[in-house]
């Protein structure tokens, strides 16, 4: 999950809130508060994650529109867009009939 806002507060309360909403039971994977934009490579990684990114619409839209960024929402991506008040769902196959359901 890739967490997206105006502001580096909102985004690590909204991160933090995610963890606290599997309870019971507990994130054992990486967990980046805040993720630099010239680190955005990291979201093609193959494993579970969980990361804030700070940036306004514009830049989001550019983001969005990263080939690293299209080639992991195929692969489990979600992105969470604060500014915006959207989630925009993993294309992962499979994913959106589990989601309907």
């Amino acid at each position: 999950v890739l967490v997206v806002g105006h502001s580096s507060e909102v985004v690590t309360s909204c991160i933090c809130a995610l963890l606290q909403l599997i309870k019971p039971f507990q994130w054992a994977s990486n967990w980046l508060p805040l993720l630099p934009l010239d680190m955005i490579d990291f979201v093609s990684s193959p494993v579970p994650f969980v990361a804030g990114m700070v940036c306004n619409n514009a830049k989001f839209a550019e983001i969005i529109r990263m080939n690293e960024v299209k080639d992991a929402m195929k692969e489990g991506l979600s992105v969470v867009n604060l500014n915006q008040g959207k989630l925009i769902m993993t294309k992962e196959k499979g994913i959106k009939t589990i989601v309907e359901q």
